[in-house]
């Protein structure tokens, strides 16, 4: 079966469709192109040749040196993901928050599973939303900045943008809350202007900002601390000592 051998520049995501075909990895004449699987499951696709054909059980990692022209929406699963499958090591299966907010963001069933125990247990999307105050902590999905978008969602229906962050980003360089708190649309104020929603920022044993509070008004704030439940604080002390700026959304 004759095929054209692709150079790693050449090659290309392919996104399953019923109408459409896969563009030329090259800009010119659509010849067809070859398939690597990067998931397992079956594959349907129109060939050079115009047939169609249904490969059934590929494999991650299967290579086709087939010419094709398409590949279907219906008919595919390889590279579906149907379900979450997730381990509690020494620990019950019983959901954590933060499993909770996990599984609502991927829109997935997920199947729990207790180690050593094994038993299992099993939860899909049901609209959960962690509470403001006394949720857990877990790093990038019930953090500092997680509580701060949860509140904008509920409070005033704004939708901030997430970004990418990895457990103590702090110790690696990074300076993830002023790279990004003027992208997602929050401006610089003083202190005597803060009002209800406003964002403060604290170094809590870094040198850069690493962790922000909101401002609810009358003095207090709303935070969520590394490793403790999240709380309303007056506001002063050890958090105005470590604050390092203001910030008040005004992205319209």
């Amino acid at each position: 079966m004759a095929y054209q051998k692709l150079q790693a520049g050449r090659a290309a995501l392919v996104v399953p469709s019923d109408t459409d075909q896969i563009p030329s990895v090259t800009g010119g004449t659509n010849n067809g192109c070859a398939l690597y699987i990067g998931l397992p499951g079956n594959v349907r696709v129109k060939t050079v040749g115009g047939d169609d054909v249904i490969f059934v059980g590929c494999y991650a990692g299967q290579f086709f040196p087939v010419n094709v022209l398409q590949v279907f929406d219906t008919g595919t699963t390889a590279g579906e993901i149907v379900a979450v499958i997730h381990s509690h090591p020494n620990m019950s299966a019983k959901p954590s928050q933060a499993d909770l907010v996990a599984c609502e963001a991927s829109g997935l069933p997920w199947f729990i599973v207790g180690y050593p125990s094994l038993v299992w247990d099993y939860l899909e999307p049901k609209g959960y939303i962690a509470p403001l105050v006394g949720r857990e902590w877990t790093h990038g999905i019930l953090d500092c900045y997680s509580i701060i978008r949860d509140w904008y969602k509920q409070e005033r229906n704004i939708e901030l943008p997430e970004f990418d962050r990895h457990d103590e980003w702090w110790k690696a360089g990074q300076n993830l809350y002023l790279d990004n708190i003027l992208k997602v649309g929050f401006k610089p104020i003083e202190q005597k202007d803060l009002q209800e929603g406003d964002v403060i920022l604290m170094t809590i044993g870094s040198s850069v900002p690493n962790h922000g509070a909101l401002y609810l008004g009358n003095g207090v704030i709303l935070h969520h601390i590394q490793n403790r439940l999240s709380t309303r604080e007056v506001f002063g002390g050890y958090w105005l000592k470590n604050t390092t700026g203001y910030y008040r959304y005004e992205n319209s």
